[in-house]
């Protein structure tokens, strides 16, 4: 597949489409400490997919989920990845399925951009800050596959609010449902070249026995910025992974208070007595599941307070781990 067959001549070369999306990229050439590495899957149920996420979420600055099926019942505790910051969520309440998520990595500095959100879509918008102070969008999408031409007006708008904001460099990711493979026939194609964006994902991203289909995106206002950008099926999910290298220089973030104990110094056996002393059954009756786990947190934690001294240290993003 060539960019001219998928993207109609976009300004990526069909030899340089080879470098890009290959799904056997290494990372070793890339500036995997500075540029901003981002990934995305339709991952079918966050909930029960957390521990195999986990596991290879350690490499992005960014990793977005479609299809969360998340509601406002489940709390962003159960759903956290290590290293990351909480999620950003934009769930669907009404109904079952849906919903999109953004985690940042705790290096990247960026926020919410609600502004740019529109109701009528399942949609999230970020905005992350370079070491430089530069700015750059991230949208995030979910289609089902059934919406049709008032989906595709709401989303052209919603782009069309992202380039207004005077920000150059915008990538949008997720599972929009329409094979950019058969751009002849794609609304999804049409828009995005109208709007001067770049699809940099040109292999298929779902595939069954009958078909294979790219329906995954990462497009972009500032192709030249990509590293690198391909396809990998992470097993977890009945679609591949889609990621990429951007070059945009990531702020490693601001410096951080945390709690240190001195266990080195801990009276434990002060500390089993007074938690036997706790009437934990009594603490703990009559309240939901979440309340009884954050409770008795406060309460163990509260009680190894007294025993265990703690300094609250200042961490610096360039601090050794073994200073934080």
């Amino acid at each position: 597949i060539t960019n001219e067959s998928v993207l109609g001549g976009s300004n990526l070369s069909s030899s340089s489409n080879e470098n890009l999306t290959s799904s056997n990229i290494s990372w070793a050439s890339v500036d995997s400490k500075h540029d901003l590495s981002l990934m995305h899957l339709n991952v079918r149920s966050l909930r029960n997919k957390v521990e195999d996420l986990a596991a290879f979420t350690h490499e992005y600055d960014v990793v977005a989920c479609t299809e969360t099926w998340l509601n406002e019942s489940i709390n962003s505790d159960s759903i956290r990845l290590p290293g990351f910051q909480d999620p950003l969520r934009h769930d669907r309440n009404e109904s079952i399925g849906g919903g999109v998520c953004i985690y940042l990595s705790e290096n990247v500095s960026g926020q919410r951009r609600s502004d740019l959100e529109n109701e009528s879509l399942e949609c999230l918008w970020c905005e992350i800050t370079s070491q430089k102070n530069e700015k750059l969008l991230l949208g995030v999408f979910y289609r089902p596959p059934r919406e049709g031409a008032d989906f595709w007006e709401a989303f052209e708008k919603n782009i069309s609010l992202a380039k207004d904001s005077n920000i150059d460099h915008i990538i949008l990711m997720g599972d929009l449902n329409d094979d950019i493979m058969h751009y002849r026939d794609s609304k999804l194609y049409s828009i995005l070249e109208s709007r001067n964006f770049t699809q940099v994902i040109t292999e298929p991203t779902r595939v069954t026995q009958e078909c294979s289909s790219c329906i995954d995106i990462i497009a972009t206002t500032s192709p030249d910025l990509i590293n690198v950008a391909g396809v990998t099926d992470l097993g977890v999910s009945d679609h591949f992974a889609v990621f990429t290298s951007f070059s945009f220089k990531i702020s490693k973030g601001r410096p951080y208070k945390r709690q240190l104990w001195r266990f080195d110094r801990g009276d434990f056996d002060g500390l089993n007595q007074s938690l036997e002393k706790i009437n934990w059954e009594g603490e703990l009756e009559n309240i939901s599941i979440n309340d009884m786990v954050k409770k008795w947190s406060n309460l163990f934690i509260d009680t190894a307070k007294v025993h265990i001294p703690c300094d609250i240290v200042n961490v610096r993003p360039d601090d050794p781990p073994w200073l934080s």
